[in-house]
């Protein structure tokens, strides 16, 4: 079998763009040079490289067509969602179309009694405890870009913050996903329940894997009380 090298990608020419706006529309797909620098970077600002063009879905059935479209064409795509990362892993190395998620920001459904809630990838952290605080939960893990980073990349990344120690990463509060494939497949991966054992968890193999293998369009999360008191605690140690 002949291997496919990243040299071999396509760029993105005007038929494409007449494609996308097909499924997008032309409100969501841009080639202006202001959104091409905004997506072309992450938090980190010596890693950067334009894209060719950057498309903002709004549904999971967007994501298939745009990821089966530029699969079929061979186009990268790199996924974005609040580019607060250090790693380079939203930057679109081999230009192509970056996915900002950043319009898939709906949080689905807050169910309390189980403590769950389902929530779109481009949710902000912040937004989203914001929204649970009135029912007197959270969503614990603490990521220091809290105010601009989205769930979908916390999951990406596996992100986590100073309440690791106590709570736990990300990684501890997926339940289940949703996830779209360059190869047309629109997955339900997890339960919603907390213990089963039907195949391999492949929600958790989702978790930490910064885009390379789907794009994650919804999100089951496992919730915490709100604690009631809260204090900092300073650690030191002689060696």
């Amino acid at each position: 079998m002949r291997r496919v090298t990243s040299f071999e990608y396509n760029p993105v020419e005007e038929r494409d763009i007449e494609s996308l706006k097909a499924v997008v529309g032309p409100d969501d797909i841009s080639t202006e040079d202001f959104d091409l620098v905004t997506n072309a970077l992450d938090a980190y600002s010596g890693d950067m490289s334009l894209p060719e063009a950057v498309v903002w879905p709004e549904s999971s059935e967007e994501v298939l067509k745009i990821l089966s479209y530029a699969s079929s064409r061979r186009i990268p795509v790199t996924v974005r969602g609040g580019g607060t990362g250090l790693t380079g892993a939203s930057v679109p190395r081999y230009r192509g179309i970056v996915m900002n998620m950043s319009k898939m920001n709906h949080i689905v459904d807050v169910r309390p009694l189980d403590m769950q809630v389902d929530v779109e990838p481009g949710v902000i952290y912040d937004q989203l405890n914001r929204e649970l605080e009135p029912h007197g939960l959270f969503f614990p893990p603490d990521p220091a870009s809290g105010r601009s980073c989205t769930i979908g990349g916390m999951i990406a990344n596996n992100a986590s913050g100073l309440k690791a120690v106590k709570y736990g990463a990300t990684r501890d509060y997926v339940l289940a996903l949703r996830v779209v494939f360059p190869v047309g497949l629109d997955l339900r991966l997890g339960s919603r329940v907390f213990k089963y054992s039907i195949g391999y968890d492949l929600a958790r193999m989702m978790v930490g894997s910064e885009g390379t293998l789907g794009v994650i369009t919804e999100a089951t999360l496992r919730l915490r009380p709100l604690p009631r008191n809260r204090r900092t605690v300073a650690a030191y140690f002689d060696s």
